[in-house]
């Protein structure tokens, strides 16, 4: 969740590959991601990050909260879970 509550704040970050990090951030292109576990790989992510000039990193983060406001809103969930329910019913 805190992936998603960065997006919708218009901030970019550093995330590593896990299910909602991948599909939010990596998904979306609005930061970073490092391997789960890899400090290497977590530093280089950061590194990088730093590296953004503002006006990189604000793209970003436009990036993210426009992909959230589209993909994530109640009406998709909603849809989505009265799919499911007919699915099974």
């Amino acid at each position: 969740y805190i992936v998603l509550e960065a997006m919708a704040a218009g901030r970019s970050g550093v995330a590593t590959r896990v299910d909602g990090a991948r599909c939010g951030v990596g998904g979306t292109g609005c930061g970073v991601l490092a391997e789960v576990g890899d400090v290497a790989s977590i530093a280089a992510a950061l590194r990088r990050m730093v590296a953004f000039e503002p006006r990189e990193r604000e793209a970003l983060a436009a990036r993210g909260q426009a992909a959230l406001l589209e993909r994530f809103t109640i009406e998709r969930m909603l849809d989505g879970l009265l799919t499911t329910y007919a699915e099974v019913a």
